[in-house]
Formats: structure tokens, C-alpha cells, sequence
């Protein structure tokens, strides 16, 4: 085999006058020849700017790294190769007979006819130079498809004279569901709403941040804001028409709208405050509890209807770290008296900005009431019947110790406990409104444990008036259990439909310390989506901290009193660690043999750091 390598000299690629494509290496020429003559005559006739070399056998190395082949003869097996290759080349034919035997197509040959050397370079200069723009144009056109499907916008080319689709990125796949080229060859008529926005989306003229529907593949709708604007693509007037998916947008503006109407017609303070302090937004409720106009209050500072402006600091620094802020507030009327909010306020992100939804109800009749009754308490606890206290909204504000251990409620719970969480409370109150509806201020009510148990209280109530003005206040109940209590907290415990509704965090093990069960409130404070998660996990594993000496005081207590109270270092899925009051409760089956222990959290008592575990 025999190489010619031409002295290295630098060639860029220029058309009109302008630098298309600039590469300092040259451009390998292989020119194939029967023998050393024949290739000479070749390698004469072209310019020294290619690296020319010369072989009589091709190998695969010219298959891969070569710019042009020059074939000086003909071979059925080389013809073959060629034609399945990418690498561009060339054949020097006698005669049309050969071009005709081996079908080469017109830009594939040269007739070796009277000076045909002369125009030689010229047509490799053709062929290479159309080599190098092939390259430049798919380097562009790799770079411009990765830009368009990286953008956060759906993008469309329709032909402008039928809205035919020549070009769908992928957001616009996604978000019309479509896959692949699903979309190709499709019509912008297929997905628009309407025959009006399918003609102006065409026109000729830009649009910029216009709204319309998308239908999707599967049927359903979707709003999107789009800009368009023709271009030419390929030699066809083409429109770029480019959207964004504002569906879920739109959804919550509308939903935010439905709320503010809600609240207009709530018996309850609402209203919003940007991120100066300043009322954006109130409903009438608002403005009547403070005296005002509610033109008036909008547009002024939060400060000027709160006694205590410096709570707002601290109240802020909560919002910021954990979105959300509940307590009590001082407010002052436009006659400078002051009245108790229990507020809510929430963080609401909108397009239009960031706010603070405020939400709350006045409770000053009602704490006054609550501090009355304080003085009355003493002496309610020790009476041996049911007491509860009922404001004018019949909501329960108070229960005395007989009623807390009949209806199973712990002191934390006492701010949850209108919350229907607690059936046989529900089902005595709702019971209790029926009487008091036939105006029977004494008698007996019937209500059902676990089911099918029926509990008789005999009831009586008498109405709390205001002393001075005489308004109605409320009700105080009482109540005496006149049936046997048999069921025992164990049993009521074991109920997973009442479980999985507590806000008490509750979870059972068996003797192994194996988990068996645990109610969603458990699950959710540590952070786990299924019982599937836990379950058969022992609690050393991982889910809470106890020593070897904490073990067997626990144990001396379950096994002596049936129960033990106390602080337990508790870890959540992501390995975060909070210390809770907790009371674990151990279990008989009905020989009276020890079956497993339960462990309740109330919720109220979570506290969330880190900490050392204390036995009570």
C-alpha cells in the first residue's frame, strides 16, 4: 500500500465573502488507485490545502476517518460499501456502461473524458465544502432542538396556509399528552377551542400574552396564554406559536374568588394584609365587629385596630418559618373599646403577590364566661354528676372532671372536643339539641358505646344569663350515668375506627415490643404515609430511645399497676427527634393474660426537640 501525505496548510470555508465554517484541521482526501500512476495523475490535479493520500485496498480506518474516497476503479464489493457508508465519495468511470451496471446516482461519478482532471478539484471542492455545511447546520440544529425542548413553554410550528404542525417540542407533548411524533402532521384546528382563536392565531400579524383552550388527547381542556408571530421555516411562511399551561392557575384564582365570596357571607372576621401590614381585602362581618365602613379600613395599616402592635413582630417570624400562626389577638373598635379575637392567619401565595389571610371570631362574652365559670369550678369538680357548659353557639366550652373520665377526654384534648371527634360526646349532643328543641329542660338520653352498648343519662339544664343586660349566654348541663359502665378503656382502645379518627397519637405493640398498629395521627407526626411502613417494627428500631433501666421500670409498672405515664424520646421517619408525654397502657385478653400494650400520645404534648427521657 502506498500513502502521499500532503505539507499541512490551513483552509477556512468561505461563501460571499463571509467565514462559514473555520477549522484548522484539513480535510483527508483517500484516492483508491490500481497503481502509483494512476493515483499520481490524481493527487496532482487536486489542491495541496486536503491531506491526500493514496491506497489500492480500502481499510476500515478510511471507512471511518476520512472526509472523501476517490475511486479510480470499479468493484462490486467497494460500490456496495460505499453506498452504506456515510463518508462521501466519488467514481472515475470509463464508460456509462459501468455507471449503469453498478446504478450510481448523477452526483456519484465523473466520466473520464477529455480534461476532466481540470474540473476535478472543483467537484471535490463542491463535495466537501457541502460535507462541511452538513456538519455546521446539524451541530445548529441539535443546539437549537435542545434549547427549544428545554424551555419551560410549549412551542408549535404550524404551516400558516392550514395549520398544519411541522415541529412540537416537548413541553407542548406533555401538556397536550401526546408522545413521540403523535403530533406531527396534525392540524391547530384539531386542538382549539374555537374556529376565532384557531384564524387569529394564524394571521400574519403578532400576538403576545392572548388566552385560549388547548384540547388534550384525552378530551379534557386545558387554558393556556400564548404569544405567536410568523417566521419562515425550511421555504414554507410558517407560525411559531408559543404557549404556557395557566390551568392550575386560573383554578385557584377561581377558587380563591369562591372563598372571598364565602367569607362575605361568614359570621366571622376575615380578611388579608400584603406583605407591609396593609388590609388588601375584608369581608362585611370585619368591618361591622370594628366599627367601621369597610372602605374605610381598606388600604390602612393592620396596627391601627390591634392594642398590642408589638405581638406582630413575633407573630410575623412564626408565619415566615412555618406558614401558619393561631392565638388570641386585642382588638380595638372605632370607639377605642377593645374586644378578643381567637385569629387563624395563613400565608396565600397568588400571582398577584404574597398575603396574609386572617381569620378569626370573637370570643369576649365567651372568655368572660370561661373566667366565670373558673370561679365556679372548684366546687363543680367535686360533684359526682356529669357538668358541661354550653355557650350560645352550642359549642362545648366546658367539662368537669366526671365528664372529661366519662366521655373519655383528656385535659389537652379540651380545645378539640367540639371537633365530632369523640362519637359518644357527638351522639350526646346531638341528642341534647333534640330535646332541647321540644323545650325538655329534664329526662334521659340514650346513647351507644361500641355499637350496640346503650348508655342511659338522665339530663337537666338551666340557661345562663347575662347578670346585667340579661342576654342569653348558654346552658348548663347535668348528667347522671344510670346504667352499669362495663366496657373498659382497653376495649374502647381496640376500636381502629374510633382510633384512626383521635388526634391522640396511638400505636400497639405486641409483648416483643413488635409494632401491630398505629392510627394516622401516630403516622403522620412521624412522618410515615402507610401502618405498612411500621408494622412488625420494633419500637427499639429506630422509632423511639429507651434504656435498659427505662425498659424494666416500665415494665414493673405495666405489670404491677396495668399502666405507666412519663416522657419518651420519640424519632421520626427522617431520623428527626421530639420528647412526648406518653401513657402506655398494657392489655388482657379475656382470661386475663397479658396480650400487648398500647401507647397513647396526646397530641397537644408533642414537643418538638430533642430531650431526655423522665418516668413519672
Amino acid at each position: 500500500m502506498h500513502t502521499r501525505l500532503i505539507p499541512v496548510k490551513y483552509i477556512p470555508l468561505v461563501k460571499g465573502g463571509k467565514v462559514l465554517y473555520k477549522d484548522s484541521s484539513r480535510q483527508r482526501v483517500i484516492v483508491v488507485a490500481k497503481t502509483n500512476k494512476d493515483a499520481k495523475r490524481l493527487i496532482e490535479a487536486l489542491h495541496d490545502f486536503y491531506e491526500v493520500r493514496y491506497t489500492e485496498h480500502v481499510e476500515k480506518e478510511h471507512w471511518l476517518f476520512s472526509d472523501l474516497l476517490i475511486f479510480d476503479y470499479f468493484d462490486e464489493n467497494i460500490v456496495k460499501k460505499s453506498k452504506e457508508s456515510e463518508v462521501p465519495y466519488i467514481f472515475l468511470a470509463s464508460s456509462m456502461e459501468e455507471v449503469e451496471k453498478y446504478s450510481l446516482a448523477e452526483d456519484k461519478y465523473i466520466l473520464k473524458g477529455p480534461g476532466y482532471l481540470n474540473y476535478l478539484n472543483n467537484i471535490v471542492n463542491l463535495i466537501v465544502e457541502k460535507q462541511q455545511l452538513e456538519r455546521i447546520l446539524g451541530f445548529e440544529k441539535e443546539k437549537y432542538l435542545s434549547l427549544v425542548n428545554s424551555m419551560g413553554c410549549g412551542m408549535l410550528v404550524l404551516r400558516k396556509n392550514d395549520g398544519l404542525i411541522l415541529f412540537a417540542n416537548k413541553v407542548a407533548k406533555e401538556v397536550l399528552g401526546y408522545q413521540g411524533d403523535g403530533l406531527i402532521h396534525m392540524k391547530l384546528s384539531d386542538f382549539v377551542d374555537s374556529e376565532k382563536d384557531d384564524s387569529q392565531i394564524l394571521s400574519s400579524e403578532p400576538k403576545i400574552n392572548l388566552e385560549c383552550k388547548l384540547q388534550t388527547h384525552l378530551g379534557d381542556k386545558r387554558d393556556v396564554r400564548y404569544s405567536s408571530s410568523e417566521t419562515i421555516y425550511g421555504a414554507e411562511r410558517v407560525i411559531q406559536f408559543t404557549f404556557m399551561d395557566i390551568t392550575l392557575q386560573k383554578r385557584n384564582m377561581k377558587e380563591i374568588m369562591l372563598q372571598w365570596r364565602f367569607l362575605d357571607n361568614a359570621e366571622e372576621i376575615a380578611y388579608a394584609t400584603d406583605e407591609k401590614g396593609i388590609i388588601i381585602y375584608l369581608n362585611s362581618y370585619a368591618a361591622y365587629k370594628h366599627g367601621y365602613r369597610m372602605e374605610e379600613m381598606i388600604g390602612t395599616d393592620e396596627k391601627n385596630y390591634l392594642s398590642n402592635a408589638e405581638q406582630k413582630s413575633s407573630i410575623n417570624e412564626k408565619l415566615d418559618n412555618t406558614g401558619r400562626w393561631e392565638g388570641k389577638e386585642e382588638h380595638i373598635r372605632n370607639d377605642k373599646t377593645t374586644f378578643i379575637v381567637d385569629t387563624k392567619k395563613s400565608i396565600l401565595h397568588t400571582d398577584e403577590g404574597t398575603y396574609v389571610l386572617t381569620i378569626g371570631r370573637d370570643v369576649t362574652e365567651e372568655l368572660e364566661l370561661r373566667r366565670k365559670l373558673k370561679f365556679h369550678s372548684l366546687f363543680l369538680q367535686n360533684i359526682s354528676e356529669i357538668i358541661i357548659v354550653i355557650n350560645e353557639k352550642n359549642e362545648v366550652l366546658y367539662l368537669n372532671e366526671v365528664a372529661k373520665r366519662f366521655f373519655r377526654i383528656k385535659d389537652n384534648d379540651i380545645s378539640s372536643i367540639n371537633s365530632k371527634d369523640n362519637p359518644m360526646l357527638t351522639s350526646f349532643l346531638e341528642n341534647f339539641f333534640e330535646k332541647l328543641k321540644l323545650m325538655q329542660n329534664r329526662g334521659t338520653i340514650d346513647i351507644y358505646e361500641k355499637g350496640d352498648t346503650k348508655i342511659t343519662l338522665e339530663y337537666a339544664f338551666q340557661q345562663i344569663l347575662e347578670e346585667e343586660s340579661n342576654n342569653f349566654l348558654g346552658y348548663i348541663v347535668t348528667a347522671k350515668d344510670m346504667t352499669e359502665f362495663y366496657t373498659m378503656l382497653e376495649k374502647v382502645k381496640e376500636r381502629a375506627v374510633l382510633l384512626d379518627h383521635l388526634h391522640d397519637l396511638v400505636i400497639a405493640s405486641d409483648m416483643k415490643g413488635c409494632i401491630l398498629y398505629a392510627n394516622n395521627s401516630w403516622l403522620k407526626e412521624h412522618g410515615y404515609e402507610s401502618i405498612e411502613e411500621v408494622k412488625g417494627k420494633k419500637l427499639s428500631d429506630g422509632i423511639v430511645d429507651i434504656d435498659e433501666q427505662l425498659r424494666n421500670t416500665i415494665n414493673e409498672h405495666l405489670a404491677n399497676k396495668g399502666i405507666w405515664r412519663g416522657k419518651m424520646l420519640n424519632y421520626t421517619k427522617e431520623g428527626n427527634s421530639f420528647t412526648v408525654k406518653m401513657t402506655i397502657v398494657r392489655l388482657k385478653d379475656e382470661d386475663g393474660y397479658f396480650i400487648g400494650d398500647v401507647g397513647i400520645i396526646p397530641s397537644k404534648e408533642v414537643e418538638k426537640k430533642a430531650g431526655e427521657t423522665n418516668e413519672s
